[in-house]
């Protein structure tokens, strides 16, 4: 009380001052490497590995051991100790450079890069199986998966400074991407068990001419497949209203796991009408052999708050999802980043606007920029390649997935006979 009364006899100048001192002494803190890493061990742990950056050392005795998940801190390479080497049983499945608060996280992949061809098995270490793998022009990359962080919390507005900065080394085409969090153990386990050199390949020989479609939706498939196929990680196609986009993506995301180029698929929408509308696709629509998706994979509905393993297809909402992404209860776990691999969105232009009838759900948005915030972010959550349909192609879609890899317009459409004008 006295602190209080003290407090109210300060002028208002003096107050407004040692608040610009505290804000401006805020400012410079800035973690070192060290308070880094505790940021960084706690972030690790969370993602389901053993970590602490002072005790599981190892120089402290840490060793890979069989059934067990470790992030062994200053493991010595050939090129000098690691920050971290990830260990799924007694595979090194990854290194981690740590930087401080305030340094570029993608120019750190570089070291770990380094400390990853400088890997050598010791300690009953071993290195997966495959490698090593083609990290041009450097030479090859003994550990496969290169991460760098500086413990900051992914922000697109300052993409190389924050986030979790990642590179697969298997392929040299490969490139550096930020990721919101971090894979957990199993999730690269399973990336790493992926061929998707030899998907791409099995998809381009084998045409799609079984399923139930038209030409220009049989065109559509191949436009997404090969730009996946290029490396690109954001793909929008245009069709008009009325040409079959969600059964064009059926077809796709059919022939995605089917030949394994992709472990699991978000289905997204913005409404729940449009998520029945599509699980009514997949349970109706027959497939190869006559049978339906929901005869040959796994699928969870939008009432499912998370996936199975061995589920392929999870349809929700966008509002769903922003709930369990960024406004988890308590209790809750929280998503992992490499829960999908690929996310697709159908009527992508709806995401974006809200100049419709607002529902329950989407009473919690302020506005449209919310709403388009919110919805970019849960696309970000997600190390996934994202496809996206419209029917309409404006800015606010393009600003994300890009120009349209395949178009096929409403006049078009009347030409070749499937509309009427």
């Amino acid at each position: 009380a006295r602190v209080r009364q003290e407090a109210g006899q300060v002028p208002d100048a003096a107050r407004a001052t040692l608040r610009a001192r505290a804000r401006t002494a805020a400012g410079a803190l800035v973690l070192d490497e060290a308070a880094t890493r505790r940021l960084v061990d706690q972030q690790l742990r969370d993602a389901g590995w053993e970590a602490d950056s002072t005790t599981l050392t190892h120089a402290a005795g840490a060793r890979p051991q069989k059934g067990r998940n470790q992030a062994i801190a200053e493991w010595p390479t050939a090129t000098g100790p690691a920050d971290y080497v990830l260990f799924a049983g007694l595979t090194a499945v990854g290194v981690v450079e740590a930087k401080r608060h305030d340094r570029n996280v993608r120019a750190a992949l570089g070291q770990a890069a380094r400390y990853a061809r400088g890997f050598a098995p010791m300690d009953g270490a071993a290195l997966p199986a495959g490698g090593p793998w083609g990290v041009a022009p450097e030479g090859p990359a003994h550990v496969p998966f290169h991460f760098a962080t500086n413990g900051r919390p992914f922000l697109r507005q300052l993409l190389e400074q924050s986030g979790i900065w990642f590179r697969d080394a298997r392929r040299e085409t490969n490139h550096p991407r930020a990721l919101e969090g971090w894979y957990t153990p199993q999730g690269l386990l399973d990336l790493l068990a992926q061929d998707t050199a030899g998907a791409d390949a099995a998809l381009a020989a084998t045409p799609s001419d079984f399923l139930p479609l038209r030409d220009y939706q049989h065109a559509a498939i191949r436009a997404a497949e090969r730009a996946i196929a290029d490396g690109r990680r954001e793909i929008l196609l245009a069709m008009a209203t009325g040409t079959g986009k969600t059964r064009t993506l059926l077809a796709l995301v059919y022939r995605l796991i089917k030949a394994g180029r992709f472990r699991r698929v978000l289905f997204l929408v913005d409404r729940t009408a449009l998520g029945e509308q599509a699980l009514e696709a997949f349970e109706t629509v027959r497939l190869e052999g006559l049978q339906r998706f929901v005869d040959v994979y796994d699928v969870k509905a939008l009432g499912d708050l998370r996936p199975d393993r061995d589920t392929r297809l999870h349809l929700a909402t966008v509002q769903g999802m922003v709930r369990r992404l960024l406004l988890p209860g308590d209790g809750d776990v929280p998503l992992p980043a490499d829960a999908y691999d690929c996310v697709v969105v159908d009527e992508a232009h709806r995401g974006y606007v809200l100049d419709r009838e607002l529902g329950d759900a989407e009473l919690g948005f302020r506005n449209e920029a919310d709403f388009l915030s919110k919805y970019r972010r849960v696309l970000d959550h997600f190390d996934a390649v994202r496809i996206a349909l419209t029917a309409t192609p404006a800015l606010h879609t393009t600003a994300i997935f890009g120009a349209p890899v395949y178009t096929y317009s409403y006049r078009q459409a009347v030409v070749d006979g499937w509309l009427v004008d």
